[in-house]
């Protein structure tokens, strides 16, 4: 009895990290461009430093540069496992009738980074360095009373996963136009 067509395809598989881990493969292009390894690179923020609260609307605060400009920064990592990403941003419409989405939903995108598979040690130490100054930025009287950025998947106390969230996807046809600029890197 010969091979079935199903073993053909398991033994042509090659896992995604396998590929990204191979010599010029991604792994190596984003070491070679710097990707999120420079000034920009949230990983080289120094909290307290390059990363500060500052104040925002309504008496709530928000992390900034010294000067209160926002902080724009280059980072990356993998999705983590169930994370969504669809047209439609984390947008669900309510309970009842199907309700589409209009000028007053807040449309974005929430997603988790992990640490990506089979990455190098120098892009396992880039990521980490991203997840420690988010750690650092976050005082220590808030740890408990505030939403932050990263958590643990595991149980080893390390946290190893990052939060991010995108401004509003749309906005009310009737609003003054806002330019909003994005780098997203995914590989």
């Amino acid at each position: 009895m010969g091979p079935s067509s199903t073993d053909a395809e398991d033994s042509d598989f090659v896992p995604y990290w396998v590929r990204r881990s191979a010599p010029g493969g991604t792994y190596d292009k984003m070491i070679d461009m710097g990707i999120a390894m420079g000034e920009d690179a949230l990983g080289s923020l120094e909290p307290g430093v390059s990363i500060v609260i500052g104040e925002h609307f309504g008496g709530h605060q928000r992390y900034v540069r010294p000067n209160q400009k926002p902080i724009l920064v280059q980072l990356f990592g993998e999705f983590a496992p169930g994370t969504k990403v669809h047209p439609t941003g984390n947008y669900t419409s309510p309970p009842g009738p199907f309700e589409p989405i209009h000028d007053k939903a807040r449309v974005k995108f929430n997603w988790s980074l992990k640490c990506p598979e089979g990455a190098p040690p120098d892009i396992k130490d880039q990521f980490h360095n991203q997840v420690i100054t988010l750690f650092k930025a976050i005082d220590d009287e808030d740890r408990h009373g505030r939403k932050h950025w990263i958590t643990q998947s595991l149980s080893d106390d390390d946290s190893d996963l990052i939060h991010i969230a995108t401004t509003n996807l749309f906005q009310n046809a009737t609003a003054k136009p806002v330019i909003r600029h994005a780098k997203i890197l995914a590989f």
